[in-house]
């Protein structure tokens, strides 16, 4: 079974899986990598199509990333505690909202926010709610 990659995000686009395609890194050999200068991102032609679930979505970085995800042309989940309010956020356009607590330890471990087969990537974009 393939889990999906999942990474927490520093202030850059970028997951596990897909690090070299998103920093323009095309492998040359298996020992050298040249930066390939590429014009901007093309909805649905430049992607490579992984299903990207953004946690933490409502946050300054979250819708950020939800943004660009859409942009780049990636089907995108962004995943919050409250959708309706929600709803209306501009930066949400084109992403399927979904409603999870993270804070909901038995929710967590019963395995009900991500389906099999649903998402490829996972980028955290959680931030501490104590400060």
């Amino acid at each position: 079974m393939k889990l999906p990659s999942l990474f927490f995000f520093p202030g850059i686009f970028l997951s596990i899986a897909t690090a070299p395609v998103a920093m323009g890194f095309s492998p040359q050999t298996s020992s050298k990598r040249t930066m390939r200068l590429q014009a901007a991102p093309v909805p649905g032609e430049s992607c490579t199509g992984e299903k990207i679930s953004v946690v933490g979505a409502t946050g300054y970085i979250g819708k950020a990333v939800v943004k660009e995800s859409v942009r780049r042309g990636y089907p995108t989940v962004a995943v919050m505690r409250d959708v309706e309010k929600n709803k209306g956020e501009p930066k949400f356009q084109g992403a399927t909202l979904q409603k999870f607590d993270v804070t909901d330890r038995q929710s967590c471990l019963d395995g009900n926010l991500f389906q099999k087969g649903g998402v490829d990537t996972v980028i955290c974009c959680l931030a501490s709610r104590t400060g």
